[in-house]
């Protein structure tokens, strides 16, 4: 039961990005690679100035592909953000670039 838990946690950090599939469980998600999405560095602060800290804007699946394109060193040092709402760190952005359903381009 702990493994399950876990598991529904780490992809409770995608939901953001998900929609229900048919069958509705947590492995059935799609996840929306289209949603527009900006890309920070990871110790930014956030902040009422967050906007202006951006690095570059693109959709989801753009700036997955864009992180996993730099230098193996320099991927942790990156988020995504998706509408402010929720923050990508590199596992689950590396994550996401292992999925089969990435667009290519």
């Amino acid at each position: 039961m702990r493994k399950i838990s876990r598991r529904m946690e780490n992809l409770s950090g995608m939901m953001p990005f998900a929609r229900f599939a048919k069958r509705g469980t947590a492995m059935d998600k799609a996840i929306d690679w289209d949603a527009y999405c900006s890309l920070h560095k990871a110790d930014d602060g956030g902040g009422l100035l967050d906007a202006a800290k951006i690095i570059r804007r693109g959709s989801l699946a753009e700036l997955v592909r864009f992180v996993m394109l730099l230098p193996e060193k320099e991927r942790s040092e990156y988020v995504i953000e998706k509408a402010g709402d929720h923050r990508l760190g590199f596992g689950e952005i590396a994550a996401l670039a292992r999925r089969d359903d990435l667009p290519s381009s």
